[in-house]
């Protein structure tokens, strides 16, 4: 038994003994055996071990007994050790996608009032396993998840308790993160710097494509004003900007070039922060800006679906609602295209909206709806009397062909 204490490891009576006690506490739940065994760590008496033995949850709900004790180990240890694991924690059970291993210790690394990331300040991936206490795993594919999906179901259940500023947390250290001052220069020029970046700072890639995730859900002025100065910011919002939008940047061939200039409204719009979005409005910035693609923020709330944003916008006297882009699209286009049926309800509520605005193929908001078959988005616009169902495209093809 690799890891136990030697009142165990150098006695094999006493192994035997913990490993059938263990199997039939289990009862084939190899997450459980796991648990129990990482309680026996800190054991180092053979009176302990066997108390312990004694004490081992079964019956209706032995796992989550298993993860609280295991939780109360946690908090039990030095400080040092209890906040890391508590923030490794965070990180696992609340980020967007899988963080892998380098991402992980740069997460971890974080130092909110310091504007460059500090190497000597990055984790040890063992101290990280073993503070938390078997509740997570090191995947042979590099990443570091909940041990198994019922760890991340029991810490969705205890966060607002055990980890009350788990989404404050992560929003403030991925606005730290891009704010750092090597980005203050804006977005890469070329494709050597671009990569360069990204392996310099191994995080930017999630931080630059998911901050915004964590500002709504961290329900914190203090987070909306820190990332209201961000988005006031042109240059790191630039270097953002370019990370989120500029795809297949690990593949040989690619190209930097995005739509860098876009304004604190247009990003509020497009991730659906609708707070800081009436703040920016409220503080007189123009609701109807185009970008360098020519999207509005109106066109970027109804792309992203998000109606309180579109609801928002619609709002204001100087809206164009039905600007368009340099495809020619118009926010009805784009709500039909990604599927928003309520979006699109907002938006044809104005009577002055055009339901059958054409785009530089031809293609109406009907045509797009259909191609990317959303038969509720088809249905409802199949509703209106001034839908023309039967309007051919550039190709001659109909939205029911």
């Amino acid at each position: 038994m690799p890891g136990m204490p030697s009142c165990i490891s150098s006695k094999p009576p006493l192994q035997k003994q913990v490993a059938e006690v263990i199997v039939k506490a289990v009862d084939g739940m190899f997450l459980l055996a796991r648990i129990h065994l990482d309680s026996l760590r800190d054991k180092l008496r053979r009176k302990e071990v066997l108390k312990a033995l004694e004490s081992l949850p079964t019956g209706a709900e032995p796992l989550n007994i298993a993860y609280t004790e295991a939780i109360e180990r946690i908090d039990s240890q030095r400080p040092g050790c209890r906040d890391l694991a508590k923030s490794a924690l965070t990180w696992i059970s609340i980020a967007r996608r899988p963080l892998n291993t380098p991402e992980l210790r740069h997460a971890l690394a974080i130092e909110l009032d310091e504007t460059e990331l500090g190497e000597c300040n990055l984790p040890e991936l063992e101290n990280m396993l073993s503070y938390c206490e078997g509740l997570v795993v090191d995947e042979k594919s590099n990443i570091i998840s909940p041990v198994h999906y019922t760890t991340q179901e029991y810490l969705d259940q205890v966060r607002h308790k055990w980890l009350p500023n788990s989404h404050k947390e992560a929003a403030l250290s991925s606005l730290a993160y891009l704010s750092y001052d090597d980005f203050a220069e804006g977005a890469c020029q070329s494709g050597s710097a671009f990569e360069h970046r990204l392996h310099k700072y191994i995080l930017l890639d999630y931080c630059a494509k998911n901050w915004a995730d964590h500002v709504p859900d961290a329900l914190d002025e203090e987070v909306d004003g820190v990332a209201l100065e961000f988005l006031e910011d042109d240059q790191r919002i630039a270097n953002a900007v370019q990370v989120r939008m500029v795809t297949g940047y690990h593949f040989q061939r690619y190209s930097v070039k995005a739509p860098i200039k876009i304004g604190a409204v247009n990003i509020a719009a497009q991730f659906g922060l609708t707070k800081i979005l009436s703040q920016l409005l409220d503080g007189g910035t123009e609701a109807d800006v185009k970008d360098d693609l020519g999207s509005t923020p109106l066109s970027y709330a109804a792309e992203y679906g998000h109606k309180e944003a579109v609801e928002l916008l619609m709002k204001h006297v100087d809206m164009n609602t039905d600007s368009t882009d340099e495809q020619g699209r118009t926010p009805v286009s784009w709500a039909a295209r990604r599927g928003y049926v309520d979006v699109l309800k907002v938006l044809l509520n104005c009577p002055t909206v055009n339901a059958n605005s054409k785009d530089d193929n031809g293609q109406r908001p009907i045509s797009w709806s259909a191609h990317e078959d959303h038969r509720d988005v088809v249905d409802f616009l199949m509703t209106l009397d001034d839908v023309q169902i039967h309007a051919v495209d550039r190709r001659g093809n109909t939205a029911l062909k």
